[in-house]
């Protein structure tokens, strides 16, 4: 069943870059909690202040991975900050992994407010979000 609180969208594929479409192309839906960690990682990806009409969307979590070296405090810091910008996001279960060495993914969990089910997303500088 649908929680109509946590909202529906149509799939986007692995890189936020395409809409996934079924063999008779039509639009596929995506809904309950996947619809909140596809959310999180479309975050994620957009620049901070690239959306004219929500200029505090987005994160500067593209440009930190892309450069020679990211401080990890800064990493999680901003992992936190985009995902606390979330409502349906249960502040309180967000963990964050630093990778064990630079060309390893960043690592994150958390819950989706009412839910028990653990939502996991990684994040590498090669393809910032792996969803």
């Amino acid at each position: 069943m649908t929680d109509p609180q946590l909202g529906s969208d149509v799939l986007l594929d692995d890189d936020g870059a395409d809409l996934r479409t079924s063999a008779a192309d039509d639009l596929l839906p995506i809904t309950g909690a996947d619809v909140v960690r596809q959310d999180l990682a479309e975050a994620l990806r957009t620049p901070l202040g690239s959306l004219p009409w929500d200029p505090g969307a987005g994160s500067t979590l593209v440009q930190m991975l892309s450069g020679v070296t990211a401080a990890p405090g800064a990493v999680e810091g901003e992992l936190r900050r985009v995902a606390l910008r979330d409502p349906r996001i249960d502040a309180a279960s967000i963990a964050i992994q630093p990778p064990p060495a630079i060309d390893q993914p960043w690592r994150m969990s958390f819950t989706v407010l009412g839910s028990t089910d653990t939502i996991d997303l990684s994040f590498d500088p090669q393809s910032l979000a792996n969803v």
